[in-house]
């Protein structure tokens, strides 16, 4: 039987007067996975799912480009790379990469995620969208930590960073309030540790990506004790940034935990891969509106 998914959103914003809608579906939306299921036709994602995007592009009035996320490559690519109609002029796949932008009113960015934020970075002047997924790794390059590169501004980029340089006249030197920013749908820091105490040293790399963290963004982008490495992939984001010139007051967040939210009656509002592992995803679904 053909899994049955609702339309309404668990969490709903109207960003930059009404500039920017982001909706993110939970839980009880459904699955939304976009992982690859269907063996005769690689790169298709179940069916029902399809025909589920489909059908919310018919709702919120939009045209929908989801990348495959899952190699966390950082990249930024223009909508028109994304060539793979699933959904004839609604639903459109293709490449690998983390984020889109959007350069037309009504065009939206999907992504498929159980606990990595997505990130939206809004310019004022030209309404120009970057959406983007943003997990540990698209945050922090593992060869970043693990190679020769020493320095948050060499070496791989994140995708934070390569948002910003997607935007047209980039570089926000000199803290440049035209852009606005948001990060939304993602594991709070409480649940999303990486220890670096393991007798069998079955966590060293966590060690280096904790070590990395403190001298890169300090240890405000860790809670509590360092050892357990709590990771605040917010604050991460937040301190991407800054480094790249952004106004502390322009970068936004909705509050969520993944991993923790509950309703009233006591049910998970969002897949978690932290807390289930079961392959289960939320989708967020970022519109620009004008």
């Amino acid at each position: 039987m053909a899994e049955k998914y609702i339309l309404q959103p668990t969490t709903q914003h109207i960003l930059w007067g009404g500039a920017v809608e982001i909706l993110c579906f939970g839980r009880d939306t459904g699955d939304w996975s976009l992982r690859d299921e269907v063996p005769e036709m690689p790169g298709y994602p179940r069916p029902e799912v399809v025909e589920a995007i489909g059908r919310l592009a018919n709702a919120y009035d939009c045209r929908i480009y989801a990348p495959k996320t899952s190699a966390f490559n950082a990249q930024i690519v223009e909508a028109r790379e994304l060539a793979d109609a699933l959904v004839e002029d609604r639903f459109f796949r293709g490449v690998e990469a983390d984020g889109v932008i959007l350069r037309e009113p009504r065009q939206a960015f999907a992504v498929s995620s159980a606990d990595c934020p997505t990130f939206v970075l809004w310019d004022s002047i030209t309404s120009t969208v970057v959406a983007t997924h943003a997990g540990r790794d698209s945050l922090i390059p593992p060869r970043l930590v693990t190679g020769a590169y020493r320095r948050w501004d060499r070496g791989p980029r994140s995708a934070i960073q390569n948002a910003i340089s997607a935007m047209p006249m980039s570089g926000l030197h000199g803290g440049n309030s035209r852009f606005g920013s948001f990060v939304t749908c993602g594991i709070g820091p409480t649940h999303f540790e990486h220890p670096m105490r393991n007798p069998h040293g079955a966590n060293k790399g966590n060690n280096a990506l904790v070590k990395w963290i403190r001298i890169t963004y300090g240890d405000d982008c860790l809670r509590g004790d360092p050892a357990h490495g709590m990771v605040n992939l917010n604050h991460i984001i937040r301190r991407q940034c800054i480094q790249k010139g952004m106004y502390p007051e322009r970068i936004g967040y909705d509050g969520v935990d993944t991993f923790a939210d509950r309703y009233p009656d006591g049910g998970h509002m969002w897949h978690s891969h932290r807390r289930n592992g079961d392959g289960t995803r939320n989708l967020v679904l970022v519109v620009r509106r004008r």
